[in-house]
């Protein structure tokens, strides 16, 4: 049975007590690495993609891969986590290993480190070997005062199968309602489905946004977008924005393309399309037919609003008029939708009968 925490008592350790904490055993700075592409982690300070900066291959003899079933910390970044299979690192990571040590109580352990080195900085006052070796951590500790490892564990695994069974729940809150929709169409009827190729303008209204320079936007709650291929195309958000728009298809200068059902504003190297026939799922059925044509426009031609205007896509067509089908589309990613939230439904309770 797994003990409340309440019933916990907790010790106070120095952190070389708990872990052997050691400086990296590679180092590599990131212009001598070699074999750029592979599977290995590259882990450096970044706060990011838990410290992985790059997937490399085999580098140097001289460079010696750490071992796995690690906490890496990142000096003067104060970054903190996990690794469960062997890497690489750049400058400044200290590795801290304990035989005890796994992917789960990892998770308890990270935010009390992180705590710890709230104190270190930049410069004069960085997360040194010998100041880590020396800093103090409160643990959960066991009858014989010792670190209470299954205890952190069997705590974590309690807050991740609560998660769990709230994620199971809401997603086949979601899956009911939509499976009468989601399955309007079958596969083969997808396979049989005509197309035909439609002219930007004469589908959709086609606005350009308004140039806000950075300097001069205001945080707030609405999406700013730009031309970016990352984070669903938002860059920001404001609260002093030139216009609002929502439930609209957005193309940047490069061709990517993004659908907004709520609340935007967006700069002058995005387009604007618009029709009444729009919504979230055929939008995201469009914005791939228009991103088929994404590779026309680099090397210095930009896709702007007069060139969407004459660009065609190919959509599927409903044969008593053909018009675009905008019935089937909806369906058709709603169906996808429905399967892998099924997906994921499914997943999750194997997870918990595990």
């Amino acid at each position: 049975m797994v003990k409340d925490a309440s019933e916990i008592k907790w010790g106070t350790f120095v952190l070389s007590e708990v872990f052997t904490i050691e400086s990296t055993s590679s180092g590599i700075d990131k212009n001598k690495l070699i074999n750029k592409k592979g599977m290995i982690p590259y882990i450096t300070r970044t706060d990011e993609n838990n410290g992985i900066a790059n997937l490399i291959g085999k580098q140097d003899e001289k460079y010696f891969k750490n071992k796995g079933n690690v906490i890496t910390i990142g000096l003067d970044t104060q970054t903190v986590f996990y690794q469960a299979k062997e890497f690489y690192t750049g400058q400044n990571i200290q590795i801290l290993y304990n035989k005890k040590l796994n992917n789960v109580n990892a998770l308890f352990l990270i935010p009390l480190l992180e705590k710890i080195i709230e104190k270190f900085s930049w410069g004069g006052y960085g997360a040194t070997l010998t100041r880590l070796r020396k800093s103090r951590v409160m643990l959960p500790i066991n009858s014989d005062k010792e670190p209470d490892w299954d205890f952190m564990e069997s705590y974590i695994k309690k807050k991740e199968t609560y998660s769990l069974m709230k994620l199971k729940s809401y997603l086949d809150e979601k899956l009911s309602v939509m499976q009468d929709k989601a399955y309007l169409y079958s596969d083969d009827f997808f396979d049989m489905m005509k197309w035909g190729e439609f002219l930007i303008e004469n589908l959709f209204n086609v606005n350009r946004g308004r140039r806000l320079i950075k300097k001069d936007r205001k945080n707030g709650k609405i999406a700013f977008y730009s031309a970016t291929e990352y984070n669903n195309g938002v860059t920001d958000f404001i609260s002093n924005p030139l216009f609002v728009e929502k439930n609209k298809i957005l193309v940047t200068i490069f061709g990517d393309a993004f659908f907004a059902e709520e609340d935007f504003t967006a700069s002058d190297d995005v387009t604007i399309l618009g029709n009444n026939k729009l919504n979230k799922y055929n939008g995201l059925f469009v914005c791939e037919m228009i991103k088929n044509n994404k590779e026309k426009f680099k090397f210095g031609y930009k896709c702007f609003s007069e060139r969407i205007k004459r660009q065609t896509i190919l959509l599927p067509i409903n044969e008593e008029n053909n018009e675009p089908d905008w019935d089937f589309m909806e369906s058709y990613i709603r169906k996808i939708k429905y399967e892998k939230l099924n997906e994921y439904s499914n997943y999750i309770e194997e997870r918990l009968n595990n």
